[in-house]
């Protein structure tokens, strides 16, 4: 292994012109999420009743790979959850990750009640970064795949022992750096933070090889912070998009991963691994200079362990929850073997403990032996052991505690809890590890871009029209665009860019090689705000939209009318989700409904380059004015900003609560509306103006002075 790294650290010397070079879009990916603790951690349960009984179950060591994470998505899968990743390599070695494209990733956040929730996600990204690669790389330098991950564990890559080309990426703000020239990262901070790590005893020699010593198997066993990790980080890449002389690939074809599932097959290959630490620039948190776990280093990553192993036990052996951990074997000895359901995780069940400390209870956590422990410590065994007639000592563990006994509980007299009796729930105390990641990535992608790619002609009529742009429109909506002709941006997907782009040619009548943005977009909108007033939705900008996308989230009985002021208007419904699409709108008035809904995400643009900035305001029905001048004499007036038809009041009252004049009752149509009262008739006091709209009231007081 020092061999390896010693010799491809040579790569950096050489001059590689980047045979990676081409754009594509994201169509597999194969990912492990492997996690390091940083630190020991116990595992504890807590009664669900308040007795204030915790109990540690186990523990998770320092230093050790102890759980994983795998994400496994097709193609199919990723458009169903929103992943779109569309990548351009550049032949001079900068790289882009277009607009509108998403990916997935793992990401741990803490809820509401403290807890670490780790969330499988897809979020949006644009970014440019700088790569290297160099399509023959591991031949040239004499080696091929080590078949194993940064860790030095086997692996899920397919490529063990095969010669692939290498990739180094750097300067990304979304992703990972890691180098051409694969090298064995440690396990450190920026601040020189390093932790320990160790794959334990694993070719069982009885003995634990601590770096620079080695094992049976060739590799230390345990790295101590600071020392180089056994497998290396790195970017791997095949690629069999060859040119005409048949230089710049160096594969002859690429099937997926998941070719089983009928996945589509891919054009570029690319794996990488890496892990947490100053190298690879991740693990430091969302804040760089702050300590966000408290830990005194430069890590903050944590990650949630939502349950824990379980017993599940047949109901009809009495059994109403599971039991923490695996006591198959222990009930196999009791002749009990048919109670076992199944093994698995669960964040409430019984306790068990089979080493004679609940032996009185039948081994198990119950009323009677919680008592007894809160008991034993204050008054001692022999007065606890006699109260209510030695009723502590009975054995309560064939059936379950009922809740009610506690009504009476007073901390300050335990007697109070001597109706109590049966198993005790314990639920899991949901921690946050601290941890390091190392990554493990396989992705497929597929080449866009070249050939048709981009002439719009949807329909493959010849020609670019109006049934084109209905066709790109819906295969959008749908989230279906096959190919790549609809790319009219050549960006790798499909969205309100290349729409824009289509009917601009169309309505310009120059689609074709010298695709522009021209005239329709001249005076093209930067910005856009869109208003939910009620059941509408309005439209204003600083310019000419072309193009709105936007997702609706809603009930079943919702219904939905597109404006008719538009070169085209069309939605699609999927469940309680509804995906509309706007084309040149000639009217504010975007869409009306019929129940309510919640605007997911908002696409606009003007050229087929950079979606605009958007906001959503959800406007009042009303606006009304201070009354002006106030105190007055005899008048003063008021200024109404309707923001949607309705029935609308204006009365004033004198401070009895008596009607003294209605200056507006009727149903009245959105705008802009003043009203004056006239108090010549009425003695110098205050008054109350009330405004009401619909079921909205709105009070003011008013002062004439005469």
């Amino acid at each position: 292994m020092k061999r390896l790294i010693i010799l491809v650290c040579a790569v950096t010397s050489f001059m590689v012109a980047q045979d990676a070079a081409g754009q594509y879009k994201l169509s597999a990916v194969d990912v492990l999420y492997t996690y390091i603790t940083r630190a020991q951690v116990s595992l504890t349960v807590t009664d669900a009743y308040g007795f204030g009984i915790t109990q540690e179950v186990s523990e998770i060591p320092a230093a050790v790979p102890f759980t994983s994470v795998p994400m496994q998505l097709t193609d199919a899968a990723l458009v169903a959850v929103g992943i779109n990743l569309n990548v351009t390599l550049n032949a001079d070695g900068s790289g882009s990750i277009a607009e509108g494209s998403y990916y997935p990733d793992v990401n741990t956040i803490t809820d509401a009640d403290g807890n670490c929730v780790t969330l499988q996600q897809v979020l949006p990204v644009t970014d440019d970064f700088t790569y290297s690669s160099m399509n023959n790389g591991m031949a040239a330098f004499g080696f091929a795949h080590p078949g194993v991950n940064v860790l030095g564990l086997p692996g899920i890559s397919t490529m063990a022992g095969q010669q692939l080309g290498l990739l180094g990426l750097s300067g990304s703000l979304t992703f990972e750096d890691f180098p051409m020239a694969p090298s064995s990262p440690t396990l450190c901070g920026d601040d020189g933070s390093c932790f320990d790590f160790t794959v334990g005893d694993i070719d069982e020699s009885g003995t634990l090889e601590i770096y620079p010593d080695v094992n049976l198997l060739g590799i230390p066993e345990y790295v101590p912070g600071g020392a180089p990790l056994t497998g290396v980080s790195g970017g791997y890449f095949l690629d069999d998009q060859c040119e005409e002389d048949g230089s710049n690939c160096n594969s002859d074809g690429l099937s997926s991963v998941y070719s089983a599932a009928g996945n589509i097959d891919a054009d570029f290959y690319l794996e990488w691994h890496g892990v947490d630490g100053s190298s690879s620039g991740l693990g430091w948190g969302d804040l760089e200079e702050e300590d966000e776990d408290g830990d005194g280093t430069w890590f903050d990553r944590q990650i949630g362990i939502p349950a824990i192993p379980a017993t599940y036990m047949n109901p009809a052996c009495g059994f109403n929850q599971p039991i923490f951990g695996d006591v198959s074997a222990t009930f196999e000895a009791l002749g009990m073997g048919s109670c076992v359901d199944y093994v698995d995780v669960a964040t409430s069940g019984y306790l068990m403990d089979p080493s004679g400390s609940l032996a009185t209870w039948g081994n198990t956590l119950t009323a009677h032996g919680a008592i007894m422990g809160l008991c034993a410590p204050l008054l001692g065994e022999a007065v606890c052991a006699s109260l209510g007639g030695g009723i502590l000592l009975e054995d309560d563990s064939s059936y379950d505690v009922d809740p009610a006994c506690l009504a009476d509980y007073n901390p300050a007299d335990l007697t109070t809890l001597l109706d109590c009796a049966g198993r005790l729930t314990m639920n899991f105390d949901i921690p946050c590890v601290p941890v390091i990641e190392a990554r493990e990535v396989v992705a497929e992608f597929i080449a866009v871009g070249g050939g048709e790619c981009g002439s719009g002609d949807m329909n493959a009529d010849g020609s670019n029209n109006v049934l084109d742009v209905v066709a790109l429109v819906n295969c959008v909506l749908n989230a279906d665009c096959d190919g790549c002709i609809g790319d009219m941006n050549a960006d790798g997907s499909h969205n309100v860019l290349d729409v824009v782009a289509l009917v601009n040619c169309v309505l310009n009548a120059n689609c074709g090689s010298g695709r522009v943005d021209n005239a329709a977009s001249l005076n093209g909108a930067k910005s856009a705000e869109f208003k939910v007033i009620e059941n509408e939705v309005t439209m204003t900008a600083d310019g000419d939209v072309v193009a709105v996308q936007m997702t609706l989230s809603h009930g079943n009985d919702f219904a939905i009318t597109l404006t008719d002021a538009a070169y085209i208007a069309d939605y699609v419904t999927k469940g309680n989700t509804t995906t509309l699409m706007i084309v040149n709108p000639e009217s504010s008035s975007l869409f009306t409904t019929n129940g309510d809904f919640v605007i997911e995400s908002i696409e606009a643009a003007s050229n087929s380059q950079t979606l605009m900035e958007t906001s959503v305001v959800s406007a009042k029905t009303f606006e009304i004015s201070a009354a002006s001048p106030n105190p007055f004499n005899p008048a003063t007036q008021i200024q109404l900003n309707l923001n949607t038809d309705a029935m609308v009041s204006v009365k004033v009252f004198n401070t009895m609560g008596q009607l003294v004049d209605i200056i507006a009752s009727g149903q009245m149509q959105h705008g802009t509306y003043s009203f004056t009262w006239d108090g010549s008739n009425a003695a110098s006091g205050v008054y109350l103006v009330q405004t009401q709209v619909g079921a909205e009231v709105h009070n003011q007081k008013i002062m004439l002075v005469k």
